[in-house]
């Protein structure tokens, strides 16, 4: 099983979140990835069609 995280947000450039994810599923030995997604809303529609891309 692959798992899929992400943040959506304003700025978010910034977030250490992918880091501290990344490290924990490496640590935890779990395949998986934490993709942030630069949006002004969680309504955009630029983040729901990148959201529905990396989701598959």
């Amino acid at each position: 099983m692959v798992y899929k995280f992400g943040l959506i947000g304003h700025p978010i450039e910034h977030s250490l979140s992918p880091w501290i994810h990344s490290e924990f599923l490496k640590l935890a030995g779990l395949d998986g990835e934490y993709i942030l997604y630069e949006g002004e809303s969680a309504s955009s529609s630029k983040c729901n069609k990148a959201v529905k891309r990396t989701s598959n």
